[in-house]
């Protein structure tokens, strides 16, 4: 009996032809013909060249949702790619050489796994139509910048923009309570739109985050890292829960709300306002000296958690608290305290010649509205009263549940008087 030939891949393609699959010589496999994972270079060099010509590509195929699309340095290449007909999808992109292309707004990009790089040193490529994430992913920035002009829904996946380079996106956000955006490496992320629907959380690891229009941040978990950023640019946003060890910086008369639990122990720069709402407390780990930022009070709790803070007006808006902290020692200092309506100003933990409420005008008059509204923990407001000249360590006048130290001298005096007299009338009698 003669043994069977041996079989080569050569003679015979197709060793599984009942599910599909050609096998090649080469060793690669394929399903119906196309290559899963291909790389596709862009070749056209034809001015407005369409991304859904199978001939602008060096597969001769229009790239798919599993294919890596890169755009190299080939001189000629068209730089302005038109996206008319079917949505363009791709795993991934890459720019490398010494090219920026631009592309059109006619449809919406689905983008895969594998992201954006930009390995062009200090050139900028443009996207003028929207973005939607099939994956989580990072968009780089690490030789050159990317700018993003359309909308970007990020369903529920978690976005990472890395790079020295700017990152600028100009559209709306969109995103799920699961979705997320993490700012890392040293560039300029730059937020330019409002995003209502954007529910996700902010991380900043590094890098800055510029917001450039009011409600990019709405309502967002935002927390800024160490070392790292956040850029108000005089714009006014609102966070969620919001914990910082970095930088924020409200720019020229920036607006910042807080709406839920907040701690900030790292820097504080800018001018314009901090706002307490409902439910929200602001814990502060550093000692702040920021006269040009004010404090609303809208039924938030500003807890000074042993620190020594210098602010502009302290506004109260709603029933709010400031808590001093005991045991630790504890300074506010404020340029003035106002109430609005029937508000009330509670100030717990405060410790007589331990913590310290300054500010330099005066609130009121004792026993009537507004200064009555400021009330001590175990004290009446009619009893808050305030010095008239400087006490303790700070340089401003104190407000406090007590008489100021010149009534209780002239109460001790008094009593010293009485005593004297009382003892007097006994031996006369």
């Amino acid at each position: 009996m003669n043994p069977s030939p041996p079989i080569f891949l050569a003679d015979r393609p197709c060793l599984a032809a009942s599910r599909g699959w050609i096998c090649l010589a080469v060793g690669a496999c394929l399903w119906g013909g196309v290559m899963f994972g291909a790389t596709d270079d862009w070749t056209s060099t034809t001015t407005g060249a369409l991304w859904n010509t199978k001939g602008n590509w060096s597969t001769n195929k229009v790239p798919k949702a599993t294919d890596d699309v890169t755009f190299t340095d080939t001189s000629g290449l068209a730089l302005g790619i038109g996206l008319t007909g079917t949505a363009p999808k791709a795993k991934s992109l890459t720019f490398s050489g010494t090219d920026t292309y631009t592309f059109d707004n006619a449809n919406t990009f689905t983008i895969g796994s594998g992201g954006i790089n930009n390995a062009e040193a200090g050139l900028t490529q443009t996207f003028n139509n929207a973005f939607t994430l099939a994956a989580s992913e990072t968009w780089n920035a690490n030789s050159g910048g990317l700018a993003f002009n359309g909308a970007v829904g990020l369903a529920s996946h978690a976005l990472t923009v890395s790079g020295s380079n700017a990152v600028s996106i100009a559209g709306a956000i969109t995103g799920s309570s699961t979705s997320s955006i993490t700012k890392s490496g040293t560039g300029t992320l730059t937020l330019g739109a409002a995003s209502p629907a954007f529910l996700g959380s902010l991380n900043i690891t590094a890098g800055t985050v510029q917001t450039n229009l009011s409600g990019a941040l709405s309502g967002n978990p935002v927390t800024v890292a160490s070392g790292s950023t956040l850029d108000l640019n005089g714009t006014s946003q609102s966070v969620g829960t919001f914990a910082s060890t970095g930088a924020l910086n409200l720019g020229a008369s920036g607006a910042f709300t807080l709406l839920g639990s907040a701690s900030l122990s790292g820097t504080l720069a800018g001018t314009g306002t901090i706002i307490l709402n409902a439910g929200s407390t602001l814990t502060l780990g550093a000692n702040f000296n920021a006269s040009g930022i004010n404090i609303q009070l809208n039924g938030g709790t500003l807890m000074l958690n042993g620190t020594t803070d210098t602010f502009g007006s302290l506004t109260v808006t709603a029933n709010s608290i400031v808590d001093f902290a005991n045991p630790s020692t504890s300074i506010l200092n404020v340029n003035g305290v106002s109430l609005s309506g029937s508000s009330q100003l509670s100030v717990s933990n405060w410790a007589n010649l331990v913590d310290y409420f300054y500010s330099n005008t005066n609130p009121g008059t004792p026993g009537t509205a507004p200064e009555n509204q400021i009330v001590f923990s175990g004290f009446s407001g009619n009893l808050t009263h305030w010095n008239s000249y400087t006490t303790g360590p700070g340089p401003g006048f104190e407000i406090t549940p007590t008489p100021e130290p010149g009534t209780y001298g002239a109460i001790l005096v008094g009593l010293s008087l009485a005593g004297i007299l009382w003892g007097r009338r006994r031996r006369s009698g």
